[in-house]
């Protein structure tokens, strides 16, 4: 009997065993694919992603097209208009939902001159909306040159992000300023147009506090908040819009007391037309 009960406990003992492999086979197997699945998703998103800024240039350009449209009076340009709205309506969307939480914590700051930063952000714009025009009036406070301490990638997207709301919310030949200058709060630049407070008029317009208009701004604004910041919009109707982003003081060095350049490198400051 004795015997028997343990034969029994024996068999008992080899089940469980290759039951347990039997698991441990298919945890290993549903660990794969959920690998698997996670690095699909990761490059699925990643090609989104591209295709999104890719969409939103397009639309910057089509904004530059269509505005010189309208400078022509051409007739059906109110519809194209209207389209386009749509257009960055969607590819807002889109950016929107794509954008992770955790991106606007990823950086990797360096000592930026600001006004250079500044100057390549406005050509980048001019090539993006060819054959379309903004003027560019930019100002900065004092001689000395002024230097960040910011993600370079970052500062760019942020900078991208509002000059583009800029061109989308004024029209062909418009002005766009943008200034800075220092304070007990740090650094503040502003970035303001006159066109129509960010309500674009026409077929398709986007309202002022339409969701679209909030995502095209909320990684811009994620990312400066991640710097320490603040990203404020003032826009009203048939004045324009006014973006104040503003750094503070541990951000922001004069470039001379940090050894880098000097009044005499500091970038001629012109009156570009974009």
């Amino acid at each position: 009997m004795q015997t028997f009960a343990l034969l029994a406990a024996l068999l008992l003992c080899l089940g469980l065993a290759d039951r347990l492999r039997q698991m441990r086979r298919l945890m290993r197997q549903a660990e794969g694919e959920h690998h698997a699945a996670v690095v699909a998703e990761a490059n699925v998103t990643r090609g989104l992603r591209l295709l999104s800024q890719e969409l939103q240039d397009l639309t910057l350009g089509l904004r530059g097209h269509a505005d010189l449209l309208a400078a022509d009076h051409y007739a059906s340009v109110a519809a194209l208009a209207g389209l386009v709205v749509q257009l960055e309506h969607v590819a807002g969307e889109l950016a929107g939902q794509l954008t992770p939480p955790e991106q606007a914590r990823r950086l990797e700051c360096e000592p930026i001159l600001l006004a250079p930063l500044l100057a390549e952000a406005v050509l980048a714009l001019q090539a993006a909306i060819a054959p379309g025009r903004r003027h560019v009036r930019m100002q900065g406070e004092g001689v000395q040159p002024i230097t960040m301490l910011a993600d370079r990638r970052a500062f760019r997207l942020v900078l991208a992000r509002v000059l583009g709301e800029a061109v989308r919310s004024s029209a062909q030949d418009d002005w766009i300023e943008i200034g800075w200058f220092l304070c007990d709060q740090g650094l503040v630049l502003h970035i303001a147009d006159e066109g129509g407070g960010m309500a674009t008029s026409g077929v398709g317009a986007v309202p002022i506090d339409s969701r679209g208009i909030g995502l095209r701004l909320a990684l811009a604004r994620m990312l400066v908040q991640a710097h320490g910041g603040t990203l404020e919009i003032e826009a009203l109707a048939k004045i324009g819009t006014r973006v104040t982003i503003t750094l503070p003081p541990e951000r922001v060095a004069a470039a001379a007391a940090m050894g880098i350049g000097s009044a005499a490198d500091a970038p001629h400051i012109g009156v570009p037309s974009v």
